[in-house]
């Protein structure tokens, strides 16, 4: 079972992230359970919360799928789900950067990758400085991230991690 997450700026209700996670994933929506309604038969387990008040992004998606959807439909990582989720909402949709930085994030905004920084203040969410962005290559972003060798051998249990935060520059447009 892997674990993929993004961040929203939106709430989102529970019919449309089953709606989403169903075109993204090829199921039908009664495959698709919140994770607090866990059905171990349900293919896809998820759940959306909100950890923030007047932040950026205050809505965090943790999305459960087995390791044969995720071979099988080639999404990877949370790159790749979050360049679904920009297609189907038209809206801002952030991720991990996978690496030691943890102000470090990628914006995926308009078809286009960014990698942008967070900063730091004392409420809940997260706040970023949209004039540091930086945009990247995405298929190069990709091949940075978790891929199909990952899943077949059993490493989904492992945390993936970019030693260093500042791979993402040589990557840049």
């Amino acid at each position: 079972m892997a674990i993929q997450v993004c961040y929203f700026k939106k709430q989102k209700t529970e019919e449309s992230i089953k709606n989403i996670l169903g075109k993204i994933y090829k199921t039908n929506q009664n495959n698709i359970k919140k994770l607090e309604d866990y059905d171990d038969k349900a293919i896809i387990n998820f759940q959306f919360t909100k950890f923030g008040n007047d932040s950026d992004f205050n809505y965090q998606l943790e999305i459960f799928v087995s390791n044969d959807l995720i071979i099988s439909l080639g999404i990877f990582n949370n790159l790749i789900l979050a360049i679904h989720l920009n297609k189907i909402l038209e809206e801002e949709i952030l991720i991990n950067d996978e690496s030691d930085d943890p102000y470090q994030w990628l914006l995926i905004k308009n078809n286009k990758l960014y990698l942008v920084e967070e900063y730091e203040d004392l409420q809940q969410g997260i706040n970023l400085l949209y004039e540091k962005s930086i945009e990247l290559n995405i298929l190069k972003a990709i091949n940075l991230l978790q891929n199909k060798d990952y899943y077949i051998n059993n490493k989904a249990f492992d945390p993936y991690y970019i030693k260093n935060a500042k791979k993402w520059l040589t990557i840049t447009l």
